[in-house]
Parts: structure tokens; sequence; C-alpha cells
């Protein structure tokens, strides 16, 4: 997500048409030809000692993106991570902020309605366009080099060319626009109605369109027949969206009434967006300054991490306008939020932004169960379901994490294990597994248990360590993650730092609370890596 969804932006309409020039042949989109697709010999030679993983039983996802920087960011953080899901799609998409244009129309004549916020842009044919062709070059030219050591950490890293054959090119031209079937949004369709049980989470790193039409078409096609209930039925129970959306397809194409109940999360992005430097929780926030960055990320792990982008690292952004030059500036010459002065200038390597990382954060496979229950907590905060909003104002629960002050704290909460697993996937990009940090494995005995107010419960968990690491053990109880309905404070089980433990459940607990006791085990590597088991005690 963009820092643009906090803000308004002040823009002429002369520099708005100064955005950027259409690529040639960006309107009929070329194909990346045979010769570009093909990878460097000795890439090619290193890839065929590996077989491509299984990835039948894990989180399918597809990513939708308008190329801003803080989505290029997400895509190589989230490429670190490809061994954990089975990507189904990355497709180009448009949004409020850039869209390419065909040449001849103006927005206003192409969207139904528009939400940008620059003057007359509906008189413009082209608004910021992002560099078509930006992810086949990460692909191809940062993650197939990283690769070679990524795999040998987790053999079920796809190969760089599993990942090139579902890139597709979805509707880009205009901010809503759905005209037409492009292959990007007949891969989501396809996938959609396709026979795989898994959910299918669809992540919108900028406009809903290529989405949306996807959603049309499924409609155009079976809406008139006798068929249309069960598509329907098949839609809601399937798919998932993560969105902030920046545009009004979901509402000005009514996809809330063809597909009643679909299901979308939307996140409080502020912290991993382009302030994350100023609002993560104080805990957390070196993380996001320029000498963790520098040591831990940008430099000597790997080429996707070198070209991650950071506030002044003299990166040149094409299509973007002077204001939007970040990697130039060091700056943010626009006033969301009602910031202090001093929150716009950076320094040299700060945090950039990963706006539309907390699409993907909450799917990551660490032990929490908030994929069961998105009451329960993911490492993207606990989630609030929306079916028929999308971008609902507090979207993502509020926990009482530090201040005691309701905040997006549920997202805060996780946000420091979060980033030094970043740091130890970085590793991965450039040393041997021998040299690497890997994640404790975690579980518990049992994960649910039945009891009555007042009853002690037995907890038992487990833990190792791949790499033979110390363990940092801690039980505690999830407040905010549960639902209970006395009075009891603090909360606690009675020995906190052993595997195996007991909980007392209040006495005032009643029939339908449940307790969200959560075993969180890190190891004591110098990039620690945490991973979770939780118990929920329900009472009868």
């Amino acid at each position: 997500m963009k820092s643009k969804r906090m803000r308004r932006i002040v823009l002429t309409a002369s520099l708005a048409l100064t955005a950027g020039v259409v690529a040639p042949g960006i309107h009929g989109i070329q194909p990346v030809s045979a010769q570009e697709k093909q990878q460097p010999a000795s890439v090619q030679a290193k890839q065929k000692k590996y077989a491509e993983p299984d990835k039948s039983s894990q989180t399918r996802m597809i990513i939708t993106t308008d190329g801003e920087v803080d989505d290029q960011n997400s895509l190589r953080h989230l490429l670190l991570y490809a061994d954990d899901f089975d990507i189904a799609g990355i497709v180009y998409s448009s949004s409020m902020y850039h869209w390419q244009g065909d040449g001849v129309h103006t927005l206003k004549e192409i969207a139904k309605s528009y939400k940008s916020e620059v003057p007359n842009e509906g008189d413009l044919k082209i608004y910021r366009p992002q560099p078509m062709g930006w992810i086949e070059d990460v692909i191809k030219n940062e993650y197939a080099k990283d690769y070679k050591n990524l795999v040998k950490n987790d053999p079920k890293y796809p190969s760089p060319d599993a990942l090139m054959s579902v890139v597709k090119v979805g509707n880009v031209e205009f901010e809503g626009d759905v005209r037409n079937a492009t292959e990007g949004s007949e891969l989501i369709k396809k996938a959609i109605l396709d026979n795989d049980p898994r959910k299918l989470y669809i992540q919108t790193w900028g406009g809903f369109n290529t989405t949306a039409r996807a959603l049309l078409s499924i409609a155009d096609e079976y809406k008139n027949t006798p068929q249309w209930k069960s598509i329907q039925d098949k839609v809601v129970n399937k798919v998932i969206i993560l969105a902030h959306a920046q545009d009004n397809t979901w509402t000005d194409y009514d996809i809330p009434g063809l597909y009643p109940g679909l299901v979308t999360y939307d996140g409080a992005y502020n912290d991993y967006a382009y302030f994350g430097s100023r609002t993560a929780n104080a805990e957390t926030r070196y993380t996001f300054q320029p000498e963790w960055l520098t040591k831990n990320i940008i430099f000597d792990h790997g080429k996707m991490m070198s070209n991650y982008h950071t506030m002044g690292d003299g990166t040149y952004y094409p299509g973007e306008p002077d204001n939007f030059q970040y990697g130039l500036t060091a700056a943010l010459d626009w006033r969301p939020l009602g910031y202090p002065d001093a929150y716009y200038t950076f320094d040299k390597y700060e945090w950039l932004g990963e706006g539309d990382s907390l699409t993907w954060f909450p799917l990551i496979p660490v032990g929490l169960r908030g994929l069961e229950n998105p009451n329960y907590g993911t490492w993207g905060g606990r989630i609030k379901v929306n079916d028929k909003a999308m971008n609902k104002a507090g979207s993502y629960l509020e926990d009482d994490y530090v201040t005691g002050t309701k905040d997006d704290f549920s997202a805060k909460r996780f946000l420091l294990q979060l980033q030094q697993d970043w740091a130890a996937r970085s590793d991965w990009a450039v040393n041997s597994y021998e040299d690497s940090n890997h994640a404790p494995v975690v579980s518990a005995k049992v994960k649910d248990i039945t009891a009555k107010a007042g009853d002690v419960v037995t907890l038992e968990g487990n833990a190792s360590d791949p790499d033979g690491n110390a363990l940092n053990i801690k039980w505690w109880v999830y407040k905010d993650a549960s639902e209970y309905s006395g009075a009891a404070t603090g909360l606690q089980v009675w020995d906190s730092n052993q595997l195996t433990t007991k909980y007392t459940v209040p006495k005032d607990a009643v029939s339908g609370d449940y307790f969200n006791i959560v075993l969180e085990v890190s190891d004591n590597a110098k990039a620690p890596m945490t991973r979770y088991a939780q118990v929920i005690v329900k009472v009868q």
C-alpha cells in the first residue's frame, strides 16, 4: 500500500502531465521474448540440480501490483519467503496512482469513477506509469542469482522459471479499467475456477480492477446459467481478498452484490509503509534505521536485497515526477496524517517502505493460527473480516500491547520477530545451510483443550532447533486474542519458561469464553528466528 493512501496528494495538473512517457509497445503489451527469458548458462546449470518442489500443500496466493517503489520492495521481500508459499500469479495492474494509458483516451472516458485526488486527473491520458518488465527483471536478474543459495537453505524455493511462468499483464491502462479480459485477469479467473481445494488469497497491491475483471468475466460466463449459484458458492468459499484497494471497482461494479459473502481483509499498513521508521513501536524502531538495514539487509545479502529501495540510496525511479524521487531526495514533500515536520526528511539508507507487505505477512506459516480464526493472530496482526466494505476503518484489530491505549498493536506485537526473521532470510541468499540460521520447530501436543471455570489444564509443547542453537521458551496468555467475559487481570501460566506447564482457568469464566495461550520459542543466533504454537482453552 502507498503512503498516498493516507494523505491528499497536492499536485498541479501540469506536473501530473509530466509524469512519464509510455514505453514502446505498452498499449499492446509485448510479451517477453524467448531470448529475454533465457537464463545465463551458469544459472541454468545450477538450477538443474534441483527438482521443482511440490507446493500443493502450501498457502496459495496471487499478487496484483501497480509497481510503485514500495511494491518493488514488497516483492523482493516476499521472494525470500517463496519457499513457504505457492505463488500462483504475479500480475501487473493499475491504481489511482499509476496507470499506463492507451495513447488515445482520457481517464474520465474510461473509468466509471475514479479516486484520484490530483486536480484534473480525469483529463489526463497517462499518470505516473511504472516501467513494464520490472517484475521479470527482479526474477531473472536478482532472484535467479540468489536462488542457488536460497534453495540450499530450503529446497521448497520455486525455480526462477516457475515464477516467470506465472507473471502476467493485467488491466494496466487506466485506474478502474475493467473493459477487457487480459492475460492477468484470465490467470486469476482460471485459478478461481480450478479444482484446487485450497483457499486462494488474492492480494491487491494497488487497484482492484484486474481482480474485478476476473470476477466479472466469471459472472459474464455463468450468471444466466443453472451453474451460477454453485459458481457463486465456489468463489465465496475459496477466495479471500487482501486489499487496500486504490480504485472504485469493488463498488462501481457491485462485486459484493455479485458474490454475497466474499471476504476481504484490510490492514493497519502505517507501520510498514513510508513512515515505518517513525511509527514502529520503540523496541523495533532501530530495525528501520540505516545502521541495521545496511548491516543486515542491503549490503552483502544477495542481489535482491542489494536493490532493495531505501531513502536517499541514489536510485532514480523511471516514470515518477521529482517529488516522488525518494532515492534522490530522502524526503517526502507531502504531508499525510498531520505528522510533525521532522517526520518528512530521512537519513541515507533509512527505511522507505513496504506498504503492501501487510497483505502477505498474515500468511507466513510461523505457528500462529490466524488463518484458522482471524482473531487468533498472525504476523500481520489480528484480522477483522469484511464481507461488504473494502478499506473499512479499523480492519485489523487492536491490542492493548505497550501503552495501554488501543492502537494497531496487533500488527506491532510481532514486528521485531518479523524483522529479525527477515535478516536471517537475507543471510540465506549468500550463505550455505551450515552458515545460516533456521527457525526452531515448535508444536503443541494438544492444540485445543476444553475445560470448566477453575480447572487446571496442562500445556505441553515441543521445540527443537535444526542448527543446534539454544532456545528461549516463553508461554504467555494472549488476552487481546482471547474471549473472556470475567474480571481477572494478569493472566499467566504457572511456569512460562518450561515446555510443559499448567494454566488455571479463571473462576469467573463462562461458557463460550476461550483463552489463547501462545508458546513462543526463539533461538539465540546472531539473526534470531522465532516460531510459535497456540493452545486454545475453551470454557464449557
